[in-house]
């Protein structure tokens, strides 16, 4: 993948950045943190420039990711019965998901963006189940915004050294150091609410 990656993005540079980061958000088996990582090695190594990647990288991200949202919330609960959205919102994911809804409500969709496998999933549901589009961006601009620059800024200053396959697993790891961080503030702020609660009744 990773050499169809930088043919792409060196001859399209930052057109094909967005237009793989949309694919990618629907599901489109193209890597998005290898997509990401990609274009900021090409930065880093003089193709494209830095600033222009991370932002374009960042708006891709997001905007892929509410288009995902938008379908589910047009087609409705009515999505579940078509088939071709049974292939990827298979009864197994549905559990898994609805799951982390029940439980963290709208901060499923932050944890969601850290699940690769998950991904479109999480944002397809929170669109057919009718979550107020407000809420969602708002979750997803700030998930987005803890890792697209985290994953872009590491790889643009390791980018001269090593190539974007070898990078991919030191980004991961950055991943879930973000997301345990993101998980322990929300756990932070529900005792915060909770307690908040009590000495109100």
């Amino acid at each position: 993948m990773e050499p169809l990656l930088t043919h792409l993005l060196t001859r399209w540079t930052y057109a094909a950045l967005l237009c793989l980061l949309l694919a990618a958000g629907f599901g489109v088996p193209i890597s998005e943190d290898l997509t990401l990582i990609t274009a900021a090695v090409l930065a880093a190594r003089g193709y494209t420039q830095i600033v222009p990647t991370l932002i374009i990288g960042y708006c891709g991200v997001v905007l892929g990711d509410v288009l995902v949202f938008a379908w589910g919330r047009q087609l409705g609960p009515r999505a579940m019965a078509l088939r071709h959205v049974q292939r990827i919102v298979t009864p197994e994911r549905q559990t898994r998901v609805r799951r982390l809804f029940e439980r963290f409500g709208t901060a499923a969709v932050i944890i969601g963006r850290h699940l690769p496998g998950l991904r479109p999933v999480v944002f397809f549901l929170a669109g057919t189940e009718q979550m107020a589009p407000w809420k969602f961006i708002l979750a997803d601009a700030f998930s987005s915004a803890l890792t697209v620059p985290a994953v872009v800024l590491i790889a643009y200053n390791l980018g001269r050294v090593l190539d974007a396959e070898h990078l991919h697993d030191h980004v991961r790891r950055v991943q879930f150091v973000a997301l345990g961080l993101v998980a322990i503030g929300l756990l932070i702020l529900a005792l915060i609410i909770r307690r908040a609660r009590r000495r109100s009744l």
